[in-house]
């Protein structure tokens, strides 16, 4: 089904311009490193969801060219929107401003991951002890890299 790879393209750019916003808005250098590493680190995943996505619908490559732009210019046009508004804005309003576009890139990891990728994982009858493994260590071990 084409219409779920394309929403999955809408949701992640939507994401990854928000994470984007966030990181521009940002002040402070200890929070940039951090942001800038989660940013790395999960957008090569959700890369690696959306050309999976458009390999098991079946999507030519031709086509799937202009929804891979999109996406992977979202997170630095977010970079630059959130830097402007926060070089015009007074510290709260940046604070606010990011901490918001926070929430929001947060909000639809979760739903991407939860109703797109996970429901779709366990439709089928075949290893779901393995895949519940996995989804517990997987959110175990990235809970524990929050704290470190």
């Amino acid at each position: 089904n084409t219409t779920i790879s394309h929403l999955l393209v809408i949701i992640l750019s939507v994401h990854s311009l928000c994470a984007g916003i966030s990181y521009g808005a940002n002040k402070k250098l200890g929070t940039a490193i951090g942001l800038f590493i989660a940013i790395v680190c999960h957008k090569a995943f959700a890369a690696f969801a959306l050309g999976l996505s458009f390999r098991q619908n079946a999507i030519r490559l031709r086509t799937a060219i202009p929804s891979i732009l999109i996406f992977s210019v979202m997170t630095p046009f977010g970079c630059f929107i959130g830097l402007g508004t926060a070089t015009v804005s007074t510290p709260v309003g940046a604070r606010l401003f990011s901490m918001t576009f926070k929430g929001i890139a947060g909000g639809t990891f979760i739903y991407i991951a939860l109703v797109e990728i996970l429901l779709e994982e366990f439709e089928g009858k075949d290893d779901k002890a393995m895949k519940l493994l996995g989804f517990v260590l997987g959110s175990l071990g990235m809970g524990a890299l929050g704290y470190i």
